[in-house]
């Protein structure tokens, strides 16, 4: 039997209702993709970068010392004061508790000297990482050192650059490097301590093959 009068017309309304609201949805399941698809290619591009590592202490020391290399060869220090923080500090406790802090000092200070000590050799022996700290034990021998002296490079390294770099090394190493070779940089102490970074950071190949 077929609806008539006002039965029929409410039956039709609810049909063409529904039809309405499945189109709707169907429209807004159709955004809802779109939408999605939209953001990952926005995501995409820029997550491998968020996603990033920063590098590691050990990854840090090893730059350091090829960076310092690279310098030695053909005297530019960019790669190398890179690794530095901008407010960095080098400490030689033998020769003054004082640092020497900031780029401009690292600079300085290493880039004048980096061809004065041609055939320093080190020996890197033990490398300890604790946390931000990384810690290289080594000698250091020239053909006039009857004897190796011992010396120690200790990193502080945080968010991926050198914080503070600290150079235990004996007076008997310091004396192998003389006053009047050295650039004048300040006081009585200052003149030596320019040596002494590049002597403490000089064992590029060596700490190299202990990081491989």
């Amino acid at each position: 039997m077929i609806p008539t009068g006002r039965f029929a017309i409410s039956l039709a309304g609810a049909h063409a209702d529904g039809r309405y609201k499945s189109q709707r949805r169907k429209i807004m399941h159709k955004y809802t993709i779109l939408s999605l698809l939209i953001a990952a290619l926005v995501i995409l591009p820029v997550a491998p970068g968020a996603m990033a590592q920063e590098p590691s202490p050990t990854d840090v020391v090893q730059s350091y010392y090829t960076a310092l290399g690279q310098a030695a060869a053909d005297g530019d220090l960019t790669a190398l004061l890179d690794l530095f923080a901008d407010d960095a500090a080098i400490t030689v406790p033998a020769l003054s508790p004082n640092p020497v802090s900031g780029k401009d000092a690292i600079q300085t200070t290493i880039g004048g000297i980096l061809t004065m000590l041609q055939g320093l050799q080190i020996t890197v022996g033990d490398i300890a990482v604790e946390g931000e700290q990384v810690t290289v034990q080594y000698t250091i021998s020239t053909a006039e050192m009857e004897t190796p002296i011992p010396a120690t490079d200790t990193f502080v390294i945080q968010a991926g650059q050198i914080q503070s770099l600290t150079i235990d090394i004996s007076t008997e190493a310091m004396a192998a490097v003389t006053p009047a070779e050295l650039p004048q940089t300040g006081g009585a102490a200052l003149p030596l301590l320019p040596g002494l970074l590049v002597a403490g950071g000089a064992a590029v190949l060596a700490l190299r093959r202990r990081f491989v």
